[in-house]
């Protein structure tokens, strides 16, 4: 369809009004107005979508056209093509039979259709363009969740700007930063909400800032997201409509995968990339509705789950570990799958996730830059296996490390380290592929390894023997001059009986000999254990 569709861009450029779309597709077009296989006005819209792709003046641009070999042509067409679908076709609904009157979101307050939320996106396209943002415009969205925020991000996904998502928890100064590492244009945000923490809100006041240092992107990109930040300082990364179509399409063929009227439930933050591409994306495309809870507190997500007849809950291993640990976790009949994304799940809190909800506790493996690269949504893979590589993915291990062809580098700033070479992704997590099953098996980080004497250490082999004391929550070790521990434990675990522990289960150079004992590590906004050493120690020491 592409090639059709380019070759009607050029018609249109060289014989009809140069880059004026026309009313109509004139009469005497060769393949005529169903030749394409789309509605007249769908090929009409989608050139307009490419002369904005183009980001063409009227002026000195025809030549640069017409001077296109079609397969050229055609790329473009696909791309902006992607652009049209982000900004149109997911409010008109993906599924055979879908409606205007199908749910789309429900949250305590309200259930939305998908005509509220195409109105509620038009109203807010309106009143952004209305403030000048428009095509290409650069706009950084930090609100807090609910209704308003995400009909935000599709209005101005509509407009054809480019959206940076910043979490509304960040300080004024971690804000500060990734503005800047983002070069937003404008900056908007939440003002003057009252709802409580951890809501998902109805509706909710916001302004507009003009920032000065505002620059224009990469051409294409419309999502600007940043890595977690749980090893240091976050990467900024750009994602295409191209790109996000693409990982879309990799969960919808991914066997077990929530289906068209059955509810999911996100426990995870719809702004990250697990809750907005594997939640809300994949719902409005597949007609699955999103359930969002009252609080994030389990008693509340559990009575959501129970209430909507909840098929499936999305979130991070903190989720569904409070989750298992509820006072009265009852029933939940409907549930058929729980996944979790963020951190790698042990294997007690799998066990006991399914001896009280009667569910598997199943688990996916992505990164920002590309999203979602392996799944095991039934937990049938013994840790490290992750699952197998998602569909249409293409991975390799090189050199012991994980790598993922991407056709450009995702990155928005360089930070002097090679991630990207020759179209490939480098990871730098340690990896091993089933030859037999495919699997895949993560074995830490590059950086994992520390060195003593000689001998080498894996931090996150001691990390998991800390792991397995029954006293301890959570664990983070580094290699500094000696090997150290944060330990997460409400019991408070003494060190002394750690090193006990530890003496059954691992070799005498491997024992950590500092050991920091808090009620609860940190963790990112997005539910990581924080993993950068520095900030580690600042956090601790204020318990």
């Amino acid at each position: 369809m592409e090639r059709e569709v380019a070759q009607f861009v050029r018609y249109v450029v060289s014989d009809v009004m140069h880059f004026d779309v026309p009313d109509e597709i004139p009469g005497d077009f060769p393949l005529g107005p169903t030749g394409l296989g789309l509605e007249s006005v769908e090929i009409l819209e989608l050139v307009d979508r490419v002369n904005r792709h183009f980001n063409l003046s009227r002026a000195a641009t025809v030549d640069d056209v017409l001077g296109m070999d079609l397969d050229a042509l055609s790329a473009h067409v696909a791309a902006a093509a992607a652009d049209q679908w982000l900004a149109f076709g997911l409010l008109e609904g993906g599924n055979d039979g879908s409606s205007d009157d199908d749910l789309i979101w429900i949250t305590s307050d309200a259930e939305i259709t998908r005509a509220q939320l195409r109105r509620r996106t038009e109203n807010l396209a309106a009143e952004f363009a209305a403030d000048g943002i428009d095509v290409d415009c650069h706009v950084a969205v930090q609100m807090e969740p609910g209704i308003t925020a995400l009909a935000s991000v599709l209005a101005l996904w509509r407009l054809g700007a480019t959206v940076a998502l910043l979490d509304h928890r960040l300080t004024p100064a971690e804000t500060e930063g990734l503005l800047a590492a983002a070069r937003a244009a404008v900056h908007l945000r939440s003002r003057n909400s009252d709802a409580p923490v951890g809501s998902f809100a109805l509706d909710q006041a916001w302004q507009l800032e003009r920032l000065a240092d505002g620059e224009p992107l990469t051409a294409g990109v419309r999502l600007v997201q940043f890595s977690s930040g749980s090893t240091g300082q976050a990467k900024c990364i750009g994602r295409t409509a191209t790109s996000l179509r693409a990982e879309l399409a990799r969960y919808a063929a991914v066997d077990g995968v929530p289906q068209p009227g059955e509810k999911l439930l996100l426990l995870c933050s719809p702004f990250h990339t697990w809750g907005l591409i594997g939640g809300i994306l994949y719902g409005l495309e597949h007609g699955v509705p999103v359930v969002f809870p009252e609080s994030p507190l389990p008693v509340d997500a559990i009575r959501a789950a129970r209430t909507t007849q909840a098929a499936a809950i999305y979130g991070v291993p903190l989720h569904f570990q409070l989750l298992a640990d509820a006072d009265e976790p009852g029933d939940l009949p409907n549930l058929r799958l729980a996944v979790s994304a963020g951190e790698m799940l042990q294997p007690s809190l799998r066990d006991r996730f399914r001896q009280v909800f009667g569910c598997p506790l199943g688990a996916i493996y992505g990164l920002t830059e590309v999203g979602l690269v392996a799944h095991d949504l039934q937990g049938r893979h013994a840790l490290p296996a992750v699952g197998t590589a998602a569909p249409g993915l293409d991975i390799r291990v090189r050199d012991e490390l994980l790598e993922i062809a991407l056709p450009v580098s995702p990155y928005l700033t360089d930070d002097g380290v090679p991630r990207y070479v020759d179209g490939w992704l480098r990871t730098f997590d340690r990896a091993e592929i089933d030859p037999g099953t495919g699997a895949l098996a993560l074995r830490g980080r590059a950086d994992s390894l520390f060195v003593i004497g000689g001998l080498k250490v894996d931090l996150l082999e001691v990390e998991k023997v800390l792991l397995d004391y029954p006293q301890v929550d959570d664990a983070v070790v580094f290699g500094t001059d000696v090997l150290e521990a944060y330990i997460g434990s409400v019991h408070g675990v003494g060190g002394a009986e750690l090193v006990s522990w530890c003496q059954e289960r691992l070799s005498g150079f491997k024992i950590p000999k500092r050991f920091t004992v808090v009620p609860r590590l940190p963790r990112t906004s997005n539910g990581k254990l924080v993993r950068d050493r520095d900030r580690l120690a600042a956090d601790c020491s204020q318990h």
